[in-house]
């Protein structure tokens, strides 16, 4: 149903949604089912137990709403688990320091508003995961912004006129805020042995530490 006035439109009922869909910055597809039903409810899109496949019809559920102002000012909650699912799947470097294939279980919260997006996941490795990063271009490792490499040797070495924790909270403020993506991920990994973890130290000689 669409009821309103033209200048406020809503959208009431519900649809058996069926769609193919890819998330370029993981390099998967999914599709969502056509067995579940898409809920219209005026300034929210709501799916409940939505259920989404990847390339290997591994399935997550996904519940939450996609908000608006009629139709307009789009913000979105969802709440992702699966027990098992492709979450990542890159087959060379690229323009990229990394690739792998990863398959996860666990739970992911994906947040927007005001155009920022936050994602929150707490994850598992499943067997069959790989990744593999490339620390083997020159000054590779000191050009990178998002991860911070620190001499363990001088961490309890004193800070003129700080302390060593105020120095580095200062340091940790400063690096979130000169963060120009607005795209926020934070991210628990159970680390096990179902995940190969791979440092390219030469790419030269192919020299990996596994």
């Amino acid at each position: 149903n669409v009821i309103g006035p033209l200048n406020a439109i809503q959208l009431v009922g519900a649809v058996k949604a069926k769609a193919n869909f890819s998330v370029p910055i993981l390099h998967t597809q999914y599709r969502l089912s056509d067995e579940d039903s898409v809920y219209f409810v005026p300034n929210d899109i709501q799916f409940r137990n939505a259920k989404i496949y990847d390339m290997e019809n591994n399935m997550a559920v996904v519940n939450g709403g996609i908000h608006h102002k009629t139709l307009g000012r789009f913000t979105f909650d969802l709440d992702i688990n699966t027990e098992k699912l492709l979450c990542f799947d890159k087959k060379d470097f690229g323009d990229d320091s990394f690739f792998g294939t990863i398959y996860a279980s666990g739970n992911t919260k994906i947040h927007n508003i005001r155009g920022e997006t936050d994602i929150d996941g707490n994850m598992t490795p499943l067997p069959g995961s790989s990744f593999v990063y490339n620390a083997s271009r020159e000054n590779y490792i000191n050009t990178q912004k998002f991860i911070t490499f620190r001499d363990i040797a001088k961490l309890n070495e004193p800070v003129q006129g700080s302390s060593q924790k105020e120095v580095l909270s200062t340091q940790e403020e400063e690096s979130k805020h000169s963060m120009s993506s607005d795209l926020y991920a934070n991210f628990t990994i159970n680390a096990n042995p179902n995940l190969r973890l791979s440092l390219l130290t030469d790419s030269k000689a192919n020299d990996y530490i596994n």
